[in-house]
């Protein structure tokens, strides 16, 4: 069963592709995490908990923050300049924090008349025929009034506004839609919910929703730490560590919660929107046919030669996760200490 991201992994660069998925099987991945992913799986980890039973917020905060610790606890992939204790106590401090306020900002009550998580581990992989299937389901669904369609909610953590497009998700977004029509047995409308998680710059998370402000000279003291930096010489503070999460976030004015959270129909995402007409998805099935087809015939040749089969697309290198393995300073990536096969 394919990964959706595996899909656009190998229009992304082939090598990336293999690596992440194919390798003896079952793909590599780091054996630790970056701090963004990480921070990424834990929220929506913790956002699933929230929808599960809307009410128990301090359940479904104190869940992300204790995944995000247990991914975090053999260490995180970090650069040697930054502090690792630090960037642990910040990963906790945001994935509570981004739940509560994505609880604060209104979700997962906003236009929504009810709400659920589908027990996906139950639903058919989407069938695309030619004996592709696809692990497709949205990460949360909506169920209006009668005679309205469900909504199939996406969500998108990324760095803040200017960082809210991307090539891989929509994929995904794809082919959750498609998924969720063929169990529902029902059309759906996709939503994407864009949850900004701040910039991480110099070993430090930026987010309003866990750092504030104080003076030079002032002690830290709920009258001296602000929201936004107030002066040139105004110290950025944790304030996890003052005075909490809690009510730091019940302090913050409403807009700067809100201003954390971006959401977008369908209607109102014209790639998607053309991606999901009915040539779109006829076009869209066709093309993963057709390439899932080519990857299959490519792994029958064992091993198979990855100059030629998966070639490396340099364009992509700077953020790749394997740039020492496809630069050969790594020759056995699964043994170094680096790298690990997937569950």
């Amino acid at each position: 069963m394919i990964d959706p991201r595996a899909i656009a992994a190998y229009q992304y660069c082939p090598r990336q592709r293999f690596l992440a998925f194919e390798y003896h099987r079952l793909g590599l991945e780091p054996a630790k995490p970056r701090f963004s992913l990480a921070l990424d799986e834990a929220v929506r980890l913790g956002l699933r908990a929230l929808y599960d039973n809307p009410f128990t917020v301090d359940g479904a905060a104190h869940f992300a923050e204790s995944k995000f610790s247990a991914m975090a606890s053999g260490g995180l992939d970090l650069p040697p300049s930054e502090d690792a204790a630090e960037a642990i106590e910040e990963g906790v401090a945001l994935s509570n924090a981004m739940v509560r306020a994505y609880h604060l900002a209104g979700f997962p009550f906003r236009e929504m008349r009810g709400v659920g998580i589908v027990d996906f581990a139950r639903w058919k992989p989407l069938d695309l025929g030619g004996g592709v299937l696809v692990d497709a389901h949205p990460d949360a669904i909506v169920f209006p009034l009668p005679d309205e369609r469900p909504v199939a909610i996406f969500w998108r953590l990324c760095a803040g506004s200017h960082d809210i497009d991307s090539y891989v998700e929509r994929h995904r977004i794809v082919a959750g839609v498609l998924g969720a029509e063929q169990n529902l047995g029902r059309p759906v409308e996709a939503m994407i919910q864009y949850i900004f998680k701040g910039v991480r710059k110099n070993g430090k998370q930026y987010s309003p929703l866990i750092r504030g402000y104080a003076a030079p000279d002032a002690p830290i003291g709920r009258t001296a730490v602000h929201w936004t930096l107030r002066g040139p010489k105004w110290r950025s503070f944790g304030v996890w560590r003052w005075p909490g999460i809690a009510e730091w976030l019940h302090e913050l004015p409403v807009q700067v919660i809100s201003d954390q959270f971006r959401t977008v129909k369908q209607s109102e995402d014209f790639a998607l929107l053309d991606m999901l007409s009915p040539h779109g998805r006829k076009e869209w099935k066709d093309q993963v046919r057709g390439q899932e087809s080519e990857i299959a015939d490519k792994l029958e040749v064992v091993p198979p030669n990855l100059n030629i089969a998966f070639a490396q697309y340099r364009h992509s290198c700077k953020f790749c996760q394997f740039q020492q393995v496809c630069d050969q300073r790594i020759a056995d990536p699964e043994h170094s200490g680096m790298y690990r096969l997937k569950h």
